[in-house]
């Protein structure tokens, strides 16, 4: 085998497994459902169908909910920092409350939907875990 050919062929394997990692990279981060909060709760609390689905269902409307608010937030914090005066200010307080009120509402359907065993759980499962808090980077 002479040497054109040998690295005409190490070339093609870089370029196959560069394909290879591009195509699971990709496919990893396409899935909004796989790991996260989502299939955490889903695991630990044994979610059946039917809770699953209500679950889903509970995500969306809470995305929905924190986008509109996020946006809302935006275009002030942009208006304050633009403005002469802080007569926003209080509006983006009233907004982070906002926040914190839909964050504290979307736990409580959660809870909604589980059996008595499943709330215990939940329960110890939002004291072990800081996600619920904190801010995704």
């Amino acid at each position: 085998m002479n040497k054109q050919r040998f690295y005409i062929i190490i070339i093609g394997v870089l370029i196959l497994i560069n394909l290879t990692f591009m195509w699971l990279s990709f496919n990893q981060g396409n899935s909004s459902k796989k790991g996260g909060p989502r299939d955490m709760i889903i695991e630990s609390l044994h979610f059946d169908d039917e809770q699953i689905s209500e679950y889903d269902l509970l995500i969306k409307d809470h995305r929905y909910l924190m986008r509109k608010a996020n946006n809302e937030l935006y275009n002030l914090r942009e208006s304050y920092f633009l403005a002469d005066n802080d007569s926003s200010l209080s509006l983006i307080s009233n907004i982070y409350t906002d926040i914190e009120r839909i964050n504290k509402d979307h736990i409580n359907d959660i809870m909604k939907i589980c059996n008595s065993s499943q709330k215990e759980e939940f329960r110890i499962l939002i004291g072990e875990n800081s996600f619920f808090i904190q801010r995704k980077k």
